[in-house]
């Protein structure tokens, strides 16, 4: 903006009106242990606004929220948030309550799956995505790209 000021282009007032100071704040993706409790602050802000009671975030729900890489940053995780107040229905927000578009890459996408499955701790689904990996590997190795 410094340099439409220079240039004739942006009112200079204006501009110092505007830029009062700079804040560089990393990516939610960077950041994400502030997921879940910028989670909980959206649940508590909606919930007044709403005159809803305050629901919990369920394990799952916390899972998925926590493998999304929130392309939209927090206005993402707050846009989220409200939707799932007013789809939910009972004491908690459930991982069907979040509305997370499936726009990732595919690889992205792969990596988030694999991250739920090894949150939720299921043996039996981790052998058997291990064995798949193990497949994957070995035929990459064999037919090299």
């Amino acid at each position: 903006m410094a340099q439409a000021v220079a240039a004739g282009k942006f009112h200079e007032r204006l501009y110092h009106y505007l830029s009062e100071g700079r804040l560089d704040l990393p990516a939610l993706r960077e950041q994400p242990g502030n997921i879940l409790p910028l989670a909980e602050y959206f649940v508590g802000i909606y919930s007044q606004r709403l005159s809803l009671p305050v629901q919990l975030i369920s394990e799952d729900a916390q899972r998925t929220l926590e493998a999304h890489s929130w392309p939209g940053n927090t206005r993402e995780l707050e846009n989220v948030i409200h939707f799932a107040l007013l789809v939910s229905s009972g004491d908690e927000i459930r991982a069907e309550d979040i509305n997370l578009p499936d726009i990732a890459a595919p690889l992205t996408l792969i990596e988030r799956q694999a991250r739920l499955l090894v949150s939720s701790g299921d043996r039996e689904q981790l052998c058997a995505l291990r064995r798949l990996l193990e497949t994957v590997t070995s035929q990459l190795e064999q037919n090299p790209a």
